[in-house]
């Protein structure tokens, strides 16, 4: 498993931003070795985002990429995006991970 981890802070409406990421979750909901992803808020500091996406393993997750910059819609309603945020991504491989138990 790869986890794929972006931290982004706004330069841009958070509305607009959280469309904008609303509508890439639905493309890359369809692509293959997608395992699940959350889009996370800083309590601490509301301009901060935080994407965090499991993949099967990292060529999954270039391969998906490869997909969305090649789909011209995708790409023509994202050409704006870094005008909304400033990200930086990471892909990161697990090394430790625990879940309570459940009774």
């Amino acid at each position: 498993m790869a986890v794929f981890v972006n931290r982004m802070v706004l330069t841009g409406a958070a509305e607009e931003y959280e469309q904008v990421y609303r509508e890439a979750g639905g493309f890359m909901e369809k692509q293959p070795g997608l395992l699940d992803y959350e889009l996370l808020r800083s309590l601490k500091d509301t301009s901060v985002y935080w994407n965090v996406a499991e993949w099967a393993d990292a060529a999954a997750f270039h391969r998906a990429n490869e997909q969305a910059a090649a789909d011209e819609t995708l790409r023509a309603r994202f050409s704006g995006v870094s005008d909304l945020v400033q990200g930086d991504p990471h892909m990161c491989s697990v090394v430790m991970e625990g879940r309570p138990e459940r009774n």
